[in-house]
This record gives structure tokens, C-alpha cells and sequence, in this order.
């Protein structure tokens, strides 16, 4: 059920929304109509139950909205997050000796430009490509580490580029699981419902005021666009930047 909200369009998407709750708002008024109940009635109960229903659909668009900024947040930290890493790992390297350290950051300058590419990969297939490539030359920096610091395996040299290495492999694990991470299908599904409803109510109670009702359907499809967008890290209009990781790949010639 995710991949409805990960793969299809969300011009698309955002379309059969609207129409859905402009059907579901037709469909309230004619039910108006046939039950002699026209929404200018002004009945007390009518007005209250319309209010509700409203501000709840508010407030829930408002919580799914601030989960999927929070998702995006946290992307966007992690790729400042993995930037400081590497480039305190290449800045370490200048303690191993000139061949072991020359190899390791041959493969760091590598792995760099793999990681701008995961981040900006447009589609799951080319994010999964360079996620693999990248974990690929990530075991052989660890390789090529393991055996660079044995010799020193006592001293402090070891401890610390052991230690910022692994901070890096740590960072890429977390990179990989924040991307996957997206709003409940389920949560999705349950607003798209509660937005068709709110129309239909809107449809029996203020059936005559389409211009408006449909103003008002056209921002909450807006602000389920947006959710979707901000959920999408790989083919979503709303990008992280990898600019820290850019810089970082610039600053290594």
C-alpha cells in the first residue's frame, strides 16, 4: 500500500483527490436535496457538526504534515551528520604512513561521490544501484583501515581511525534507514477517507456554495501533495541538498 504514495504521480494523485471530493460533495448535496434538507437551513446542529468535522480533518492534516517535515528534518541532518564523519576520517588519514594513506583516500574520494549519487537518485532502482556500490567500496575502506592500523593496533592511531571510520558506516546504516522510513500507509489512507467524508458533509450542508467548497478542496489536495512530497527522498520534487557532501568531495582535490 505504500508504493501507491511512493510510485504513482503526484500531479496524478492529487488529481483523482479533487475529483473524488468534489463527486463525494455533489453526491451530499443531491442527498440534500432529496431529504429537503438545503445547507442554508441554518440548523444549529447542522453548523456544528460541519465545524467539527472540519477542524478535525485540519487537525489531522496538521499532525501528517508534521510527521512527513520531521522524516525530511531528519534526512537532512543525517547528510551534515555523514559529511562531518567522512571528512574527520580523511582529515585522520594523515597519520598512516604515505601508500596505506594515498589507497584509503583514493576509495574515501570514491565513496564520497557514491553517496552524493544515493542521495540524489531520482528513482528506488538508482538508489538501491548506488547503495549497493557504495556499501561495496565501503567493506574494502574498512579493509584497507583494518590493515593499515594493525601494525598500530596499540597506540592511540588505531582508536582513532577506527573509531571515525566506523562513525561513518554508522551514519550510512542511518542514512539508509531514514530514507525508507515514510508515513504510515494506513495513517494515509485514513485522511484520504476523512477528506472524501468532510466533502460529501460539506456537499449536504453548503451544497449551493461550490465555488468556494471547491477553493477549499483545492488547499487541503495542495497540503496532501505537499505531505507526499516531503515522504518521497528519491523521486519527491522536494529534495535534500547534498551540498555538505559536494563540498566535501570538492575540498578532497
Amino acid at each position: 500500500m505504500n508504493e501507491l504514495f511512493l510510485e504513482w504521480p503526484i500531479g496524478w494523485m492529487s488529481l483523482i483527490v479533487l475529483v473524488a471530493m468534489v463527486i463525494a460533495s455533489e453526491a451530499g448535496w443531491l442527498l440534500s436535496k432529496r431529504l429537503s434538507r438545503r445547507a442554508s437551513s441554518g440548523e444549529e446542529g447542522d453548523e456544528f457538526s460541519l465545524t467539527a468535522v472540519l477542524g478535525l480533518l485540519a487537525l489531522l492534516i496538521g499532525f501528517t504534515f508534521s510527521l512527513s517535515l520531521q522524516r525530511y528534518d531528519e534526512r537532512r541532518t543525517l547528510v551534515v551528520k555523514e559529511a562531518n564523519a567522512i571528512g574527520t576520517t580523511w582529515l585522520r588519514m594523515d597519520l598512516l604512513d604515505p601508500e596505506p594513506r594515498d589507497n584509503l583516500r583514493a576509495l574515501l574520494k570514491q565513496y564520497v561521490g557514491l553517496r552524493v549519487q544515493y542521495g540524489l537518485a531520482d528513482t528506488a532502482k538508482a538508489e538501491q544501484e548506488a547503495a549497493a556500490t557504495s556499501e561495496k567500496v565501503q567493506l574494502e575502506i574498512w579493509k584497507q583501515t583494518s590493515e593499515a592500523v594493525y601494525p598500530h593496533r596499540t597506540t592511540a592511531l588505531a582508536q582513532l581511525l577506527v573509531s571515525t571510520t566506523n562513525d561513518m558506516i554508522d551514519v550510512a546504516g542511518e542514512r539508509a534507514a531514514s530514507r525508507s522510513s515514510h508515513v504510515p500507509a494506513r495513517l494515509m489512507w485514513a485522511l484520504l477517507l476523512y477528506c472524501i467524508v468532510a466533502a460529501g458533509l460539506t456537499g449536504y450542508q453548503r451544497g449551493r456554495y461550490r465555488v468556494a467548497s471547491l477553493l477549499v478542496f483545492v488547499l487541503v489536495v495542495l497540503s496532501l501533495s505537499i505531505i507526499v512530497d516531503l515522504d518521497r527522498p528519491s523521486n519527491g520534487g522536494i529534495r535534500v541538498s547534498q551540498q555538505p557532501l559536494v563540498e566535501l568531495l570538492h575540498s578532497m582535490d
